[in-house]
């Protein structure tokens, strides 16, 4: 079981350890109180399939909000009210990764996700990574992360909430590198990633952050990542 637990500085600065690199992100995001959902195989090798995280945006007592940062000149910034998937359609974030191999404390994964803006341009990315215990919790770190951006608007731009904007200018169909991290807090008592993704979940109050950076995919670059903050069980 996965209890409330708020994020503490201790905890971000493990995932800030997790990898490094010297190159300079282009764009960061972060969203919050995204909607997820942990769904436990039951079918044909489920001892090591063990299921699918999925993270979403959404409207309804969660509310989710978020943003994304141009970090390089011109410094631009695209916000996401909350509940912006029903104010701003069809804006919207989803994030998924499996839960695969477990061995010792930790797994495997590997997933995708979508950025999506108010005028139907995308940030997408596939990724790999491991699932990890450390502290209090345990976390995803991405050990290969791919986006593309994608502008079928022509505006140049990831467009947010009130006309607030973050330009991909010179970044448009690119490949992309850059890193994603996803915590879990309180294990509550658990000493496995096994232990953790025992069963089917849903309603937890979770947070993703990353960063973009025009190199290849084989850089890595730290980034605080999902951070769980409560649990309902279906």
């Amino acid at each position: 079981m996965i209890r409330a637990l708020s994020m503490t500085v201790a905890v971000a600065g493990l995932a800030l350890a997790a990898s490094s690199a010297s190159a300079t992100a282009i764009f960061s995001y972060a969203f919050n109180n995204l909607d997820g959902t942990f769904v436990r195989n039951t079918g044909p090798n489920s001892n090591t399939i063990l299921g699918q995280f999925t993270a979403t945006a959404v409207a309804g007592n969660l509310r989710s909000s978020g943003s994304l940062s141009r970090n390089v000149s011109p410094l631009t910034q695209a916000d996401f009210r909350a509940g912006y998937v029903t104010l701003d359609a069809p804006a919207g974030f989803q994030l998924t990764v499996s839960v695969i191999n477990p061995s010792g404390t930790g797994a495997q994964g590997a997933g995708t996700l979508t950025l999506r803006d108010t005028n139907n341009d995308t940030i997408t990315a596939n990724f790999t990574g491991t699932w990890l215990i450390a502290g209090a919790g345990v976390f995803f770190n991405s050990s290969s992360i791919s986006y593309v951006i994608s502008n079928p608007s022509g505006d140049n731009a990831i467009n947010g909430s009130n006309g607030s904007f973050a330009t991909t200018t010179g970044y448009i169909n690119q490949q992309l590198s850059g890193a994603l991290n996803q915590l879990f807090l309180d294990m509550n008592g658990a000493s496995s990633v096994a232990q953790v993704f025992s069963s089917s979940f849903n309603g937890v109050s979770s947070t993703a952050t990353g960063q973009i950076i025009p190199a290849p995919a084989s850089l890595a670059l730290a980034g605080v990542g999902m951070i769980f903050a409560g649990r309902r069980r279906r």
